[in-house]
């Protein structure tokens, strides 16, 4: 399993600004059969597709390795999500418990064999799997990271680049593989977007020694994308539809 990320030290960003998913996207996935109504959601975070979810299914589990980021999605208090802190290597339910089992904005930190192997023992037979990612199309994390870049002094891989999820799903024998794209924008006032760049894993790159310059940049960024008052940041939504 890749290394944690450390999303908590960053929940208050995280769940201030990430936005929704797209109303389509979530269509897309009631369109599917679900064989069994147990829904489970893999690398939660704080709820925020955890709770789209919720308002379709009468019952949902939601879990993330992190035990800040499930904190923070229990404030929101929603009757029929059940959080657990637990990590994808190691889930904590029975097998063939779920016919659904999904991971938003998540799957590249724990797409490895011993979580994909449980995300299939969780899984009922003829049960789906769904990936969903976000892709900024314009310049928004380019210009971000480079920010990053030259506080920190060094060349930030990304973990996106290496990161096939269709592939990687074949290979672990998953069948029906379909995939589609949406394509839309997430709108952020500047303090939002500026909150958005600090609920990113690039974030932490910045050096403790420069955090102060790191904000102060952060912020005239911010305020040069906004136009009228807002900032739009064009994404590509992929969903990948899988079945066990």
């Amino acid at each position: 399993m890749r290394a944690n990320p450390g999303f908590g030290e960053l929940s208050e960003a995280y769940d201030l600004a990430r936005k929704k998913y797209m109303q389509e996207v979530i269509d897309y996935i009631l369109s599917y059969k679900i064989p069994k109504s147990a829904i489970l959601d893999v690398g939660c975070g704080t709820g925020i597709s955890t709770r789209q979810l919720a308002a379709h299914f009468p019952h949902i589990e939601g879990c993330d390795i992190d035990e800040k980021m499930i904190q923070k999605a229990l404030e929101h208090k929603t009757p029929n999500i059940i959080y657990k802190v637990a990590p994808v290597n190691k889930l904590p339910f029975f097998s063939s418990k779920f016919g659904l089992v999904t991971a938003f904005g998540a799957f590249h930190w724990f797409c490895d064999s011993s979580s994909i192997r449980e995300i299939k023992r969780v899984l009922c037979d003829e049960g789906y799997f769904i990936v969903v990612n976000k892709y900024g199309l314009g310049n928004f994390r380019a210009g971000y990271k480079k920010i990053v870049e030259e506080l920190s002094g060094e060349s930030i891989e990304d973990v996106m680049d290496y990161y096939n999820p269709k592939e990687i799903l074949k290979e672990n024998n998953f069948k029906d593989v379909s995939s589609r794209s949406f394509i839309g924008s997430d709108i952020f006032t500047e303090e939002e977007a500026f909150v958005q760049m600090q609920s990113m894993s690039l974030y932490k790159f910045i050096p403790s020694s420069f955090q102060e310059q790191g904000i102060q940049k952060l912020r005239e960024y911010a305020r040069s994308l906004c136009k009228n008052g807002k900032v739009e940041r064009e994404m590509e939504t992929n969903v990948i539809i899988v079945k066990k």
